[in-house]
């Protein structure tokens, strides 16, 4: 809570002060995404900075991740407090307002939402489907407005991305752990879609996560009030990493109706009283996002996909605020 703290107080010392607008604070972001990302790519060409990081990481962040061998070969490419789910939510949140913001500001943010995206491919294959989900919000948000020139620019820009795609894949193949991982993941999803888990595989990522005991509720009363604690790590309990299941068990139905209540009403609220396409936009991106992450982890907690989250939504609403100040 405290980090939010300190940017709600970058935010206003920013706009009062320096008198910088949306756009300003949006790049500040996606420059941090391209930081994360360039990091993510020298890691995976180059070992010994892979080891320099992951020496670091080691010391600072979770030890017990850190000393993972197959964690720290398939995956943990890059510089963070943490490259896991969490993580592919944040960096997919930034990819995915970068490649929007390219569409309707700034054609270069749509290459280098790529870069960013990067991040998150050789991490949490979650935060790939996030920035997919954005280019999908994208075309809607476009053809709803009958924009020719950006309908024609998302179609190019989407041919070249494939083009660039392909070579990521060329590229990634070099390392066979970590193509394997991503293939896995996508063999995952299409046999989820088609009914069917992959024959044999018990770390089939899809069959995981819908396992039955990802899934136990807790037992009337308890699970309209809650029992005030998680399955994540709790003791005599069956683990779950699936978001709705444990804020069931932590607030109850109660508790989950209020909490869903007020992030459905923040992000809907900011989307009505703004005019801006980039607020129109992420307030139903990340209001889609968070529904969709918490099917696989829970999304709302100290972690970076939340703080990309609320950063965005309070920068939106701030935003808001301040237009109708102005035309006041």
């Amino acid at each position: 809570m405290s980090l939010y703290l300190y940017v709600l107080c970058f935010l206003f010392v920013v706009y009062q002060k320096k008198r910088y607008g949306l756009d300003f604070c949006i790049e500040c972001l996606i420059n941090a995404g391209i930081i994360e990302g360039v990091l993510s790519i020298l890691s995976f060409l180059s070992p010994s900075v892979k080891n320099f990081f992951i020496f670091f990481m080691e010391k600072f962040s979770d030890p017990s991740l850190y000393s993972n061998r197959w964690y720290i070969t398939v995956r943990s490419y890059g510089f963070a407090s943490t490259l896991v789910d969490v993580f592919g939510m944040g960096i997919g949140i930034l990819a995915g307002i970068c490649f929007f913001y390219g569409v309707n500001r700034k054609r270069k943010y749509i290459f280098v939402s790529l870069i960013i995206a990067t991040a998150t491919l050789l991490n949490s294959r979650t935060g790939l489907i996030i920035y997919v989900i954005s280019i999908i919000i994208t075309i809607f948000f476009t053809f709803k407005k009958e924009n020719v020139r950006k309908m024609i620019s998302i179609l190019i820009s989407l041919f070249l991305m494939f083009i660039f795609a392909s070579e990521v894949i060329k590229l990634m193949s070099t390392n066979e752990y970590t193509a394997s991982w991503v293939n896995s993941g996508i063999d995952s999803i299409i046999n989820f879609i088609n009914g069917k888990s992959l024959a044999g595989n018990n770390k089939d990522a899809m069959s995981l996560l819908f396992q039955q005991n990802f899934w136990k509720l807790p037992s009337f009363p308890r699970i309209i009030f809650g029992t005030g604690h998680s399955l994540y790590e709790a003791e005599g309990y069956y683990h779950s990493d699936v978001g709705y299941v444990n804020e069931l068990w932590l607030y109850g139905i109660l508790g989950c109706i209020l909490l869903y209540g007020e992030i459905i009403k923040l992000c809907v609220t900011t989307w009505k009283r703004s005019k801006d396409s980039v607020i129109k936009f992420s307030s139903i991106f990340l209001l889609v996002t968070y529904f969709f992450f918490n099917i696989k982890g829970a999304a709302l907690g100290y972690n970076p996909g939340a703080v990309s989250m609320f950063i965005v939504i309070f920068i939106c609403k701030y935003q808001n605020s301040v237009r109708k100040c102005e035309d006041e």
